[in-house]
């Protein structure tokens, strides 16, 4: 086998492993940037969602809300504009990794009118879980 070709092969075989890893550095600084990917694992929202009224007729004293598995919504970034649908647990909790800054929470805009979640603004500060409860409204009054 020709030396220089092994020599070349070689080479090109270093280069092409350093210019991915490159790229993908890149990309993953780019993500990292545009708050697609959290910097951080101890920062995010979390909380519980209800679903109420639950009863035509509400008695004073009584709940009339219940906790709401599998409720979908949209936790927007204010400052860059950037979504991601989010969906509580069998018992209507949630928790989102998110980097630091402002958003809202509301319905998703494309799925069902009801029930429905008013938009719920939320500070997000670096190292900890800003505590939210959500309460979709049914309709039912």
């Amino acid at each position: 086998m020709d030396r220089d070709y092994v020599v070349r092969s070689h080479l090109n075989r270093n280069s092409r492993k350093h210019i991915m890893l490159a790229v993908i550095a890149v990309v993953l600084i780019l993500a990292a940037a545009c708050g697609l990917i959290p910097v951080d694992q101890d920062t995010g929202i979390m909380g519980t969602v209800t679903l109420g009224p639950v009863n035509p007729v509400s008695k004073p004293g009584e709940t009339d809300s219940v906790p709401y598995p599998d409720a979908e919504f949209i936790v927007r970034n204010l400052s860059t504009g950037k979504s991601l649908k989010v969906k509580s647990d069998k018992d209507g909790m949630f928790r989102v990794l998110v980097p630091e800054g402002s958003y809202v929470l509301e319905s998703d805009p494309d799925g069902v009118k009801l029930p429905y979640l008013k938009p719920v603004g939320v500070e997000v500060v670096k190292g900890s879980f800003t505590e939210v409860s959500l309460g979709f409204d049914t309709g039912i009054r």
